[in-house]
């Protein structure tokens, strides 16, 4: 059984707390979905 995990975060003004994260799960999950609910800073 082969199984697969995907993130999905949606997220708002989270320009310096993103990348962490990202790096933080990125070995545990197949994909990423990040969904932009509108960010004012860098984040999109």
């Amino acid at each position: 059984m082969n199984n697969e995990v995907s993130l999905c975060m949606i997220v708002k003004n989270e320009e310096k707390a993103l990348p962490q994260c990202l790096n933080s799960i990125n070995k545990l999950v197949n994909e990423i979905i990040i969904i932009d609910t509108g960010s004012e800073d860098k984040t999109s």
